[in-house]
C-alpha cells in the first residue's frame, strides 16, 4: 500500500509543483466564492428553463404520426401533431439513431407502438428535459460538459407548446438561452477560476 505513495515524495523535489499546490490551498476560500457564483447561475438558468419549456420537449417516437388522419382537426400537409394522435403502432425500418436495425444491404422492419416521452438520447442515457428545476440542472450540467450538448440546443429550437409535436426549426431565438449559459460557465467562471489562482 505504501508504494503507492511514494510517487508523493517527488513534491519535496519539484518547486513548481509546490508553489501550484500552495498557491490552490491559499485560495481555497475564494475558489468556494467562485463556485457559489456558479452554483447560483444554475439555479438562475435552471428556474429559467422550467419557466420557457417545462413539458415542450415531450415527442412522439414516430415523426410521421403528424397531420391527418391521427390529428384530424389539422390541415393535409401540416406539420402539426398532437399528444393524444401518438397512438397505436407504427412501421419502421430504422432505430432512433436512423440506423437499419439489420444491416443497410438488408431492409428489416419493425411494427412498434408510438410513445409520447422527453428526448432519451444524452451523455448521461437518462435524457433531459425542464420539467423541473434538478433535471434542468442536470441538463445545464451536460451543456457545458460539451458532450452529446447540441442535442438539447435542437430540442429547445424545435419545441411548439405542450402536448404539440415539436416542429424543426421553429424557434431559432431560443438557442439565445444556451449560447449564454455556455458563455457564463464555461468561459467567464473559468477565467475566474484561473484569475483566482493567479492571484493566489
Amino acid at each position: 500500500v505504501l508504494r503507492v505513495v511514494r510517487p508523493l515524495r517527488l513534491l519535496n523535489k519539484i518547486e513548481s509543483l509546490q508553489l501550484l499546490l500552495i498557491s490552490v490551498h491559499s485560495s481555497a476560500g475564494d475558489m468556494f466564492n467562485v463556485l457559489l457564483l456558479w452554483m447560483f447561475a444554475f439555479v438562475v438558468f435552471g428556474i429559467l428553463g422550467v419557466n420557457l419549456w417545462a413539458g415542450k420537449l415531450y415527442m412522439c417516437n414516430d415523426g410521421d404520426f403528424v397531420g391527418p388522419p391521427l390529428n384530424p382537426s389539422v390541415a393535409e400537409g401540416s406539420d402539426i401533431g398532437y399528444r393524444e394522435g401518438c397512438v397505436g403502432n407504427f412501421f419502421t425500418l430504422q432505430n432512433e439513431a436512423g440506423e437499419s436495425y439489420v444491416s443497410d444491404d438488408f431492409a428489416t422492419g419493425l411494427l412498434k407502438p408510438r410513445t409520447w416521452t422527453n428526448p432519451s438520447d444524452s451523455s448521461s442515457g437518462h435524457g433531459y428535459s425542464f420539467d423541473n428545476v434538478l433535471l434542468a440542472m442536470q441538463t445545464l450540467y451536460e451543456v457545458s460538459t460539451f458532450e452529446e450538448w447540441s442535442d438539447p440546443v435542437f430540442s429547445i429550437i424545435d419545441v411548439t407548446s405542450v402536448a404539440q409535436q415539436p416542429i424543426v426549426m421553429s424557434q431559432r431565438a431560443h438557442v439565445i438561452y444556451l449560447l449564454a449559459w455556455v458563455v457564463l460557465s464555461c468561459f467567464f467562471v473559468l477565467q475566474l477560476v484561473i484569475g483566482v489562482l493567479i492571484d493566489a
